[in-house]
């Protein structure tokens, strides 16, 4: 069976001179706005050898996590946090523009938020290492059902065209390829923050497709908190330090 759910902990933050915000710099490229969050001096933790990155599937969430996570894990864990803004126009270019990006950082903990970036992200560590692994509302297997809910869902942001593209051939059937990767290869997260049951069923099959009994690592799955940077906290903490 997989692991239950985490006890929760909260790591103080440091009482030494306040010097925030921290050193942010900027990179655009075709796909990708990358916006890098260095640890600041205050930090009393540890410093940690991995980059956090940030993924969000563009309009499917009412509000973004990326502040939340780019004002708190630096300080808290003395992590670089990156985040990524992914037009997801097909599988190639987008695993291509990940590697591309990425390479320059030896050790990650991607989080993934949303079922197409989540989506992605498996066939990203099909090829490439992580050291973890955080899917919010993930999907294996694309399904009409699914399907439906990702664009009905998306309709409550901003109107945008980022995703038709990767969509259409998902639809078609042009990118229903058979994710090959092994289970159990990194520690993983699965956190089911909608209340909708296909997209929680589609985080289920997720996690147990991912499960090994006989693997180093875990898969644990959870409902996401109101403050998921406590719970990923947490769990980096538990999982992968």
């Amino acid at each position: 069976m997989m692991s239950k759910n985490l006890l929760r902990s909260i790591f103080p933050l440091s009482t030494g001179p306040s010097i925030w915000p921290p050193a942010t710099k900027l990179v655009t490229k075709r796909h990708f706005l990358k916006q890098v969050v260095i640890p600041p001096p205050c930090s009393t933790a540890p410093e940690k050898p991995y980059t956090i990155v940030l993924q969000e599937d563009r309009n499917f969430y009412t509000s973004s996590w990326h502040s939340l996570f780019s004002e708190s894990f630096p300080r808290r864990l003395s992590t670089e946090y990156c985040y990524q803004e992914l037009e997801l126009k097909d599988l190639n270019s987008s695993l291509l523009e990940m590697s591309e990006d990425l390479k320059s950082y030896p050790s990650l903990v991607l989080v993934a938020r949303g079922p197409l970036v989540s989506w992605v992200a498996q066939f990203y560590l099909e090829r490439l290492p992580l050291s973890g692994l955080v899917m919010v509302d993930p999907f294996v297997e694309p399904c009409s059902e699914v399907m439906e809910v990702i664009i009905r869902q998306g309709s409550i942001g901003k109107s945008s065209t980022s995703n038709v593209g990767i969509l259409s051939q998902i639809e078609r059937g042009v990118e229903n390829r058979e994710l090959k990767l092994e289970p159990g290869v990194v520690p993983m997260l699965v956190l089911m923050s909608l209340d909708n049951q296909q997209i929680r069923n589609a985080s289920k099959i997720t996690a147990e497709r991912h499960y090994d009994p006989r693997g180093p690592f875990e898969v644990n799955i959870e409902d996401a908190e109101d403050n998921p940077v406590e719970q990923i906290q947490t769990w980096i903490e538990n999982e992968i330090s």
